[in-house]
Order: C-alpha cells, then sequence, then structure tokens
C-alpha cells in the first residue's frame, strides 16, 4: 500500500502544528500550576493550546478554504468532546501519579481525537 505524497505532507504539518501547541499547553500549565490547581491549570493550557492548534490547522495542516463560522462550530463540538476527555483522564489520573504523566496521557488522548475530528469532519474536503 502506497501513502500518497498528500497524507505524508499533512501527517508532517498536523506533527509540527501539534507540537507547538503541546508546548504552549505545557507552558501555560506550567506557569498557571505555581498559582491555580492543576485542574484549573490543565482546563486553561488546553483552551490556549486549542485556540492556537484550530488557526494553524485550518490555515497550514488541511489548508482549508472553508466558512470559518461553520468550521469553527464543528471544531468547537470535536474540541468540547476532546476537552471532556482531556480534564476528565487527567483529573482522574492526577489522584494516582503525582508527575506529569497525567499532562501527558490527557494530552495524547486529545490528539488522537482532535485529529480524526479535524481531518474527517472539520476540515474534510467536499
Amino acid at each position: 500500500m502506497k501513502i500518497s505524497k498528500k497524507i505524508i505532507n499533512e501527517t508532517k504539518d498536523y506533527i509540527l502544528v501539534g507540537t507547538f501547541s503541546l508546548i504552549i499547553d505545557f507552558l501555560v500549565y506550567y506557569l498557571l500550576s505555581f498559582h491555580l490547581s492543576p485542574s484549573i491549570s490543565k482546563k486553561v493550557s488546553f483552551l490556549t493550546g486549542t485556540t492556537w492548534s484550530y488557526f494553524m490547522n485550518k490555515k497550514i495542516t488541511f489548508k482549508s478554504e472553508g466558512k470559518l463560522i461553520p468550521q469553527l462550530g464543528l471544531f468547537i463540538l470535536v474540541y468540547i468532546l476532546s476537552f471532556s476527555i482531556n480534564f476528565i483522564s487527567h483529573d482522574f489520573l492526577i489522584k494516582y501519579i503525582n508527575n506529569y504523566v497525567p499532562f501527558l496521557v490527557s494530552t495524547f488522548l486529545s490528539i488522537f481525537i482532535n485529529y480524526i475530528g479535524q481531518k474527517f469532519i472539520v476540515f474534510k474536503k467536499k
């Protein structure tokens, strides 16, 4: 099975955007955790990384020229699901693991959900 160049480039772009989103997410989480609970810090950091991710994935990864409002609505629905799984898994794991493992696990669950949702729902080609 041969993978198309488009899929390879799209995956590379998604990983690049995702890496920067993760860095933004982690930095906000880290900085807020000095002043706020881990749970609140994770929620705010997730939303910050998500906002950046939307605009970069729309422009760079999926090169979407679709209308902002319908795509943004679908994006918000995908991210509500992702956000819910992110903070539920984080808050569950933080009870048992006292380091950055809960952050990493919840983040990678979100990455998977977000990619599938963006590729096949939000920015799908018609």
